[in-house]
């Protein structure tokens, strides 16, 4: 698990979509899942099994949700092999769906009970590319369907997710982003035991 936990709300109990990278390991998608599965908090995990190299060590630096099925994501993720993890039998038991790399957006168009999931990815050259994801042009923070807020710096991304419907409040953060961090990952509250 990447440590980057993103919610797919659609009604309560909600899915979510989560990753492990060299960071973190398969074990902790299962606790994350028997978690929020024994708190009522979700029904459906997708758990997306990202490169084990720095750059791919937090999903929402790849990978995050700008409307109800709508995800902004990285050219350089690709498909990657993804796993539906929903409750088992027992409260100790997980069913755990595996899916090849192809089938990545379909396993969270299903988990969202969805045909298919639109993927908005912007067409620019490959140093441009890394550039912008270095940078967390992926990493954008929903504040209400339809509507992100993203670092004023990523110009590409930025016009591409406004040509096709999303409205961008757009912020500077040069300062926020030396820290490794976009819009969404500075949003999230951590609690950890002393």
């Amino acid at each position: 698990m990447s440590g980057i936990t993103a919610p797919m709300p659609r009604r309560p109990p909600s899915k979510a979509v989560t990753s492990w990278s060299s960071a973190t390991g398969p074990q902790a998608v299962e606790v994350l899942a028997h978690r929020l599965f024994a708190a009522g908090a979700a029904r459906c995990l997708v758990a997306i099994d990202m490169p084990k190299t720095r750059a791919f060590m937090h999903l929402d630096t790849l990978l995050t949700m700008a409307n109800y099925g709508v995800f902004t994501k990285y050219a350089g993720m690709g498909m990657l092999p993804s796993y539906t993890v929903e409750p088992g039998a027992t409260a100790s038991e997980l069913k755990v769906i595996d899916h090849p790399p192809e089938d990545m957006h379909r396993a969270m168009a299903a988990a969202l009970g969805l045909p298919f999931i639109t993927v908005l990815t912007a067409v620019q050259d490959v140093h441009s590319a890394l550039r912008e994801q270095w940078d967390d042009g992926c990493n954008v923070l929903a504040v209400e369907p339809g509507v992100v807020v993203a670092y004023e710096r990523n110009v590409t991304t930025n016009t591409y997710l406004q040509d096709n419907g999303i409205e961008v409040i757009a912020v500077p953060g040069g300062e926020l982003g030396r820290g490794r961090g976009g819009p969404r990952c500075m949003s999230c509250p951590i609690e950890r035991e002393a």
